[in-house]
């Protein structure tokens, strides 16, 4: 059986991992060519890829990730990377069960990853509001509704076709 990784638990080099109100948000760095093992992750979560590029194999498929790529994935789903010669950054929202059913009562996000380039609205929400929870460790509740409204809308709009691919 490939490894299961715990809660919060990624390769790479980690900055603080912030949890709040069941997401745990962290960014990570990985080093040029470094190759992860088949693994998987208990929890859903998105990713924004900040730096870098990244072939990663999913199932019986693949996919190449480059900044501001955008991805979401479902509990479980067995993955591994392979990164590129300039190594890579990517910045986590990992989600629980309960973020992760509210989801999908809302949007069209289902039991497959999606990845969708051109994540400029991710990015700006990364680069605002994404390195305040990272750097602090209080929060403020409008900006983590907002957050996930965006990510919501966002998800939605690219899954269903209506955004820019």
């Amino acid at each position: 059986m490939e490894p299961l990784s715990q809660n919060g638990n990624y390769y790479g080099v980690s900055s603080p991992v912030r949890e709040i109100a069941g997401l745990r948000l962290a960014e990570r760095t990985y080093a040029p060519d470094f190759k992860t093992p088949s693994h998987s992750h208990p929890e859903a979560y998105f990713c924004l890829i900040l730096d870098g590029s990244s072939t990663q194999t999913y199932g019986a498929k693949s996919r190449v990730r480059e900044p501001l790529t955008t991805a979401f994935y479902p509990p479980s789903e067995l993955q591994s990377e392979s990164f590129g010669r300039a190594g890579g950054r990517i910045f986590n929202v990992e989600i629980d069960s309960r973020w992760l059913s509210h989801f999908r009562d809302y949007s069209v996000i289902g039991d497959e990853s999606t990845d969708h380039r051109c994540g400029a609205v991710a990015w700006l929400v990364y680069r605002h509001l994404g390195l305040q929870f990272l750097r602090k460790s209080w929060f403020n509740l409008q900006s983590l509704w907002a957050l996930s409204l965006i990510l919501i809308g966002s998800v939605s709009l690219l899954s269903t076709g209506a955004g820019y691919s």
